[in-house]
């Protein structure tokens, strides 16, 4: 039921069901109702036990903000009960399974728009059909994309020119056209979806195509670390777009929230190294890790795992237990690697950022204030602040401007 204010923003957010999509979008939607709007996080149960204790926690302070779950259609694309996350998954098949059976709530969530009568509908760009949905209600569909600007605009060109299909080998390097700095890569260095033509390939190619489609897009970035790939992303695109983050800034101060942002693993030993890590000088731990849907290879992990020790320094390497340093499996499907970094580079890499030398000092020194900047751009005043105000000031006249259009026809 719609319990929002007559002139309070009603807005649904439809994250996509792996970590590194759902808890962004879910840290928007937190943002989103600390400004006054009345929110609404489709999902299904599986994945709502993901974010449900910081939805309840923001509730009971006053916020209108509330998760509505979904029977996830698992019977219907042939999966076990409960597997509902890319995490879960184990094939490209089931990974794909999983993102139909998503796409197959597109008719219970329209029906549920009856009931919130939402003015806005935020979801991950990989929700595709969410277009046509926010079309019938003709509201804006704003569509969230994880990663930057440099990312957008780097595959928009290399998809649109193609320059490695013009090279005599993988390793040869190329220039990517259209970009405000001169960056060369390789081939083997593109993601493979868009070296190899496959169905998985032809699905995030349709992504990419249906941007232009959505009334604008919202990036977990912000100005001060990459104003020119923003500039250069809208006038490419020709949509408009707000950088408002880093949106985990804006929602997760305490450290009890920090702690239990998104999924909590059950940690063997825990005390243990929490004890070790405070033994420990500030900022003389590295920390690895490469999120929870990442496959590298038992060679690669070896050679990580070595690099790190022959580094000398103090290191914190996360992995899972059946890709660990003594497993011989090896399952390769969200990210494949050709070539193995050998130890050797990734210790020099190590030495040069860990190191005492000025070179590595001036490089710790600019993450810092990165990171100062990153807290700064959030504060009242901010680039993301500005940018969210004028947002949500959009969405408000586009309602009225929808209540007008009602009434004259109405009348």
């Amino acid at each position: 039921m719609n319990t929002s204010q007559p002139q309070q923003l009603n807005v649904v957010f439809l994250p996509y069901v792996a970590p590194g999509h759902m808890i962004p979008v879910v840290d928007t939607a937190r943002v989103f109702a600390r400004h006054g709007a009345n929110v609404t996080i489709i999902t299904t149960h599986a994945n709502a036990l993901t974010f449900q204790k910081a939805i309840d926690s923001d509730f009971s302070r006053g916020y209108c903000i509330r998760t509505h779950v979904l029977q996830f259609p698992a019977s219907q694309v042939g999966l076990p009960d409960g597997v509902e996350n890319v995490k879960a998954g184990t094939s490209q098949e089931m990974v794909y399974n999983i993102s139909l059976g998503i796409s197959m709530l597109q008719d219970q969530i329209e029906l549920l728009f009856q009931d919130l009568q939402p003015d806005c509908f935020v979801t991950d760009i990989l929700h595709t059909w969410a277009v046509e949905s926010a079309a019938k209600l003709n509201i804006p569909r704003l569509h969230f994309f994880l990663s930057s600007y440099f990312t957008s605009c780097t595959t928009h060109f290399i998809r649109k020119h193609k320059p490695h299909e013009r090279l005599a080998s993988d390793t040869q390097k190329f220039l990517i056209p259209g970009l405000p700095h001169n960056i060369e890569i390789t081939t083997l260095q593109l993601e493979e979806w868009v070296r190899t033509k496959n169905q998985f390939s032809d699905s995030l190619g349709s992504v990419y195509d249906s941007e232009n489609k959505s009334y604008g897009a919202l990036y977990n970035s912000f100005h001060e670390i990459e104003g020119d790939y923003e500039k250069l992303y809208t006038s490419t695109k020709g949509i408009k777009s707000w950088s408002v983050g880093p949106v985990s800034a804006w929602v997760n101060r305490g450290d009890e929230e920090k702690a239990n942002r998104g999924h909590k693993e059950d940690i063997a030993q825990e005390s243990e190294w929490l004890n070790w890590l405070n033994s420990k000088q500030n900022e003389s731990v590295l920390y690895v890790s490469f999120g929870s849907l990442t496959r590298l290879s038992h060679g690669q992990i070896v050679e990580i795992a070595y690099g790190l020790e022959d580094s000398g320094h103090d290191f914190i390497l996360v992995i899972r237990k059946k890709d660990g340093v003594g497993s011989k499996e090896n399952k390769i499907w969200t990210s494949t690697v050709d070539t193995v970094v050998r130890r050797e580079e990734i210790a020099k890499a190590v030495v040069l950022l860990m190191g005492s030398e000025e070179e590595s000092k001036e490089m710790r020194r600019k993450a810092r204030e990165l990171g100062d900047a990153a807290m700064k751009t959030i504060e009242e005043g901010g680039s993301s602040y500005n940018n969210l105000m004028q947002l949500l000031d959009e969405l408000k006249s586009l309602k009225i401007s929808r209540a007008l259009e009602k009434n004259k026809l109405d009348t």
